[in-house]
C-alpha cells in the first residue's frame, strides 16, 4: 500500500493500460489497492474518534506508513494525485465509490479547499518550502479537482481548477511558452530553471482542465492559449530524436523519459481534441 504522488501516477497508468491493451490485470490491482486504502483510512479515522486514550497511537496524519504526509501543509503531492487516480477508477466503473472511499475523497476535497496553503488570490503555494509556487502542484491539485468536479458537478470545484491554471501561468510561464519550476513569493522572482517534468505536469494539468471545461466557460479561451503557447514552447526545444531534455533549454542536459511521455500525451490529446493542428 502507498499514498504518494508517484504511486498515484503509477496506479493511474495501470488502470489506463486496459484501454490500450484490453488486459485488466493492472486495473484490477489498482482498484483493489484503492478499496483497501479506503477501508484502512476509515479505520484510522475511527481509531482517533473512538479511543478514550490515544497517547500511544501514532498520529496517522504525520507518521503513518501509508498516509504519512497526507495532510501536511503544502503537500498536494500526497493527496491530490492518489485521490485523483482513485476517483478515475470510480468514474470508469458503475456503482460509485464505497462509503470509505467517499470519506477519503471528501477529506481530500476539504484539504484542497481549506487546508492547502494559498496566496490571497487563491493560488496554491508551499508555505513550508521557500514560500514557493511550484508548477508540479498544478497537476497534484488539478488532477483531483477535475475528477471531483466530474463526480460532484460542483462548478466551484471546476472554477478552482481553472483558477490554478490561469494564476500559475502568470507567475511561471514566460514569453517562450515554457514554465519555470518555481516562483518565490517572498523574493517576487522565479528560480530561472525550466525543468522538463515540472513542465510536463503543468501541461498535463492544463489539458485535463481544458478537456472538461464547457465551451462557453469565460476562461476557456485563456486556458486554450496557455496550452497552445506551452506546446509551441516545448516544440522549439525538442531534441532531434523526439525526446526532451531534463532542463528543457539546456542542450547538454540528458534526455528525460517521463517528461517526454508527458509531452507526447498532451500533444496527442491536443490534436485529438482539435486544439492544435
Amino acid at each position: 500500500l502507498g499514498w504518494a504522488y508517484d504511486w498515484g501516477v503509477n496506479l493511474y497508468g495501470q488502470m489506463r493500460v486496459r484501454n490500450a491493451t484490453g488486459n485488466t490485470n493492472g486495473e484490477n490491482f489498482a482498484l483493489n489497492h484503492n478499496l483497501i486504502c479506503g477501508r484502512y483510512y476509515a479505520w484510522l479515522v475511527s481509531l482517533t474518534n473512538t479511543l478514550t486514550s490515544t497517547t500511544s497511537l501514532p498520529n496517522f496524519q504525520s507518521t503513518n506508513a501509508v498516509f504519512g504526509s497526507y495532510f501536511q501543509s503544502g503537500r498536494l503531492d500526497f493527496c491530490g494525485s492518489m485521490t485523483a487516480q482513485m476517483m478515475e477508477g470510480v468514474l470508469q466503473h458503475a456503482g460509485g465509490p464505497t462509503i470509505q472511499q467517499l470519506q477519503l475523497a471528501t477529506a481530500t476535497a476539504n484539504y484542497v479547499k481549506f487546508g492547502q496553503t494559498r496566496l490571497t488570490n487563491g493560488t496554491f503555494f508551499r508555505a513550508n518550502d521557500q514560500e514557493a509556487i511550484w508548477s508540479d502542484d498544478l497537476y497534484m491539485g488539478d488532477s483531483f479537482l477535475v475528477r471531483w468536479y466530474q463526480y460532484t458537478g460542483d462548478t466551484n470545484v471546476l472554477n478552482d481548477a481553472v483558477l490554478q491554471v490561469t494564476n500559475m501561468s502568470r507567475y511561471l510561464q514566460d514569453a517562450s511558452g515554457l514554465w519555470f519550476h518555481g516562483y518565490y513569493t517572498n523574493a517576487h522572482a522565479v528560480n530561472a530553471i525550466k525543468p522538463a517534468r515540472p513542465n510536463g505536469w503543468a501541461m498535463l494539468a492544463t489539458a485535463e482542465v481544458l478537456a472538461i471545461m464547457p465551451t462557453n466557460h469565460p476562461a476557456r479561451t485563456n486556458v486554450l492559449n496557455i496550452l497552445r503557447r506551452h506546446i509551441t514552447g516545448v516544440e522549439a526545444v525538442q531534441a532531434t530524436n523526439g525526446m526532451w531534455r531534463q532542463v528543457l533549454d539546456l542542450p547538454t542536459a540528458w534526455e528525460e523519459t517521463s517528461a517526454s511521455a508527458l509531452f507526447a500525451c498532451c500533444i496527442a490529446r491536443a490534436v485529438n481534441y482539435g486544439w492544435i493542428d
